[in-house]
This record gives structure tokens, C-alpha cells and sequence, in this order.
């Protein structure tokens, strides 16, 4: 099950997601997204606490960095990737996977 943990501040907003994200937990995760960004200027994003993924993760992240751009909102990765979601990466076949998977999180 996932955790999400959000801060605010002056416009910007801290989430730090832990846990297992999957499918079902990304409907609720995206609504939370969703709203942060439509509050804030930009958006530090902490998933140094995420234990595994699945492909939503990925597909929920995509849509957030385009949503984010669309918006001129800016996000930032503020914590590492974690083991897992490398992993979840390489079999998902996610670009950048084996070296720079916080390169492809950015794009």
C-alpha cells in the first residue's frame, strides 16, 4: 500500500511517497498530484520511500512531468531512486533504466 505525505508552503508543495505504488493505489495518488499542482508553482517530488512499483507508476509520472509542463509548473525529484524502482524500470523496459532513471523522471 502506498503512502503519501504532503507539505506545503508559499506556493510550493513537498510529497514524499513510500510504500508500494501500483494500481491500486494510483488513482488516489494522481488525484493528489493533480491537486498539488493545480495549487502550486512547483512541486518537490520525494520517492526515496517507495519500495515497488509497477508500470502505473511510470505511466502516472509521465503524465505528471506533462501535465506539470502544460501547466509551466515545475517538479523536481528531491530524493533518489530507490532499488525497487530501478528494477520495476529494467523489466518495464523505461529508457534510461540502467544508468540515469532520474534523467527520464525529469524529461
Amino acid at each position: 500500500m502506498a503512502e503519501i505525505r504532503m507539505t506545503d508552503g508559499a506556493g510550493n508543495c513537498l510529497l514524499a511517497l513510500g510504500g508500494d505504488v501500483t494500481v491500486q493505489d494510483v488513482s488516489e495518488i494522481r488525484e493528489t498530484l493533480h491537486g498539488a499542482l493545480l495549487e502550486n508553482s512547483s512541486i518537490g517530488l520525494d520517492i526515496s520511500g517507495v519500495r515497488a512499483v509497477d508500470i502505473t507508476f511510470f505511466q502516472l509520472f509521465e503524465s505528471l512531468f506533462k501535465t506539470a509542463a502544460s501547466l509551466g509548473k515545475d517538479v523536481t525529484l528531491t530524493g533518489s531512486v530507490p532499488p525497487g524502482v530501478r528494477e520495476a524500470a529494467l523489466e518495464c523496459g523505461i529508457p534510461g533504466a540502467g544508468g540515469n532513471l532520474e534523467r527520464w523522471l525529469l524529461v
